[in-house]
């Protein structure tokens, strides 16, 4: 309840009985004289009224009704009021002209400390659980786009394949692996532009980069490449192949043999391209630690877990020498980087 400062608890306590209908004639009539010349009086009338507003209902002074209970009805009354108003939550909102409805939203709003830091646990373990989910859903959706990325260019090369007697576009002795995009391009198998959007896995770093305008893929031409100093060839290369690896021959008693196309299904053609981890530890990081599309001569494309092909034996971008060059048998398959070349020496012929 409300106290007014500067007001007399006696004047307070007639006001009230005045409201109740508990004043004999010529004390309502004393009070009323009052009211009609001290308009301070009869604002602090209106707020008893307020208070009081589930025993006065109306505006103006309340008839005299005869007394049905013993005198302390009145406190009873009184008492009752009191308890039917809004608890006190803090300085008085009526003091700054605030309506007691206001006054008793107030504590209905306010939260407690244990149910905010009871929400904030709750939106801290949800995040905790969709956060994952959501990143694992994303890169499953981005190694399906690589996969399909690489099944195209796939059949690019089965198309070379074809009109090129079932030879793949050759990496030769000093010959860079991303060589093989620009062959496609000059033979007329795919366009530029499309060849350069199907090298890109959305996983690696090379995908980042071009999110973030620092990079592309870009397919030169075979004369661009002819005029390059052998440091702007590497750049170029790298560019070239996009995210991807290709295939490198192998040598066998001191001739380098192109691969052949024989529609192998264990026989790898590309796979999502390596890099050093350590000065001796060579994986694919576009899916994770090691994991990478794989894209075989039947043109089937698998996801491999580990650094070896399907067979478990052949390290994917090593030869048995440990190298990343040249395999150093038939079944020895390296899948090379753009900018690498088979690395070979003393050769004497070249044989498809």
């Amino acid at each position: 309840m409300t106290v007014w400062v500067g007001k007399a608890m006696g004047d307070d306590e007639f006001l009230v009985r005045y409201c109740l209908g508990d004043l004999d004639q010529s004390e309502r009539d004393e009070i009323e004289a009052r009211l009609r010349s001290d308009p301070a009086f009869a604002a602090h009338l209106a707020q008893i009224r307020e208070c009081l507003q589930d025993v006065c209902r109306d505006d103006g002074p309340q008839p005299a009704e005869p007394r049905e209970s013993p005198p302390e009805s009145l406190a009873s009354r009184t008492a009752a009021a009191v308890m039917a108003a809004p608890p006190y939550d803090g300085p008085d909102d009526n003091a700054v002209g605030l309506s007691p409805e206001r006054g008793a939203g107030l504590s209905e709003r306010r939260f407690s400390l244990v149910e905010v830091a009871t929400v904030g646990v709750a939106a801290l373990l949800l995040g905790m659980l969709i956060l994952p989910a959501i990143q694992t859903g994303r890169e499953a959706s981005r190694r399906l786009v690589c996969a399909n990325n690489l099944r195209q260019v796939g059949a690019n090369l089965q198309q070379y394949s074809i009109e090129n007697f079932r030879r793949y576009p050759p990496i030769g002795p000093g010959v860079h692996a991303g060589m093989f995009s620009v062959m496609l391009v000059d033979d007329g198998f795919v366009t530029a532009e499309q060849l350069e959007r199907r090298l890109l896995c959305p996983s690696s770093w090379q995908a980042e980069e071009v999110r973030a305008g620092s990079h592309r893929v870009r397919i030169p031409s075979s004369e661009e490449v002819r005029l390059a100093s052998d440091e702007l060839v590497s750049l170029l290369m790298r560019q070239a192949a996009g995210s991807y690896a290709y295939r490198l021959g192998h040598l066998h008693k001191r001739a380098y043999w192109y691969p052949r196309d024989r529609g192998d299904s264990r026989a790898p053609v590309m796979a999502d391209a390596p890099e050093y981890t350590l000065p001796t530890v060579l994986v694919s990081r576009n899916h994770g630690p090691c994991g990478e599309n794989v894209l075989f001569q039947d043109g089937r494309v698998a996801f491999v877990t580990s650094c070896y092909s399907q067979s478990g034996v052949d390290h994917l971008f090593l030869n048995d020498a440990g190298q990343l060059a040249a395999g150093r048998r038939p079944a020895d398959v390296v899948l090379a980087p753009g900018d690498v070349t088979p690395g070979v020496s003393g050769v004497v012929s070249i044989q498809y």
